[in-house]
């Protein structure tokens, strides 16, 4: 659904979180997708916890012809 919506042209959210679930450890994965997603131009919405995911808000998905 996150996909589809980012193909429609409605952002896409990006679920994240540690391999051990700790609180801490998944607010540092969501930054790192933060930063990587915006050091490449994109621009990204999140709170900073893990009671929301972010959102990268503006997606051009272009379909590759044959």
């Amino acid at each position: 659904q996150d996909l589809e919506r980012g193909v429609a042209g409605y952002g896409m959210d990006f679920g994240f979180g540690a391999t051990d679930g700790a609180e801490e450890a998944s607010v540092a994965v969501g930054k790192a997708i933060c930063e990587a997603l915006t050091g490449q131009g994109f621009e990204v919405e999140w709170e900073g916890s893990t009671g929301r995911r972010p959102r990268l808000l503006s997606l051009d998905w272009k379909r590759r012809g044959p």
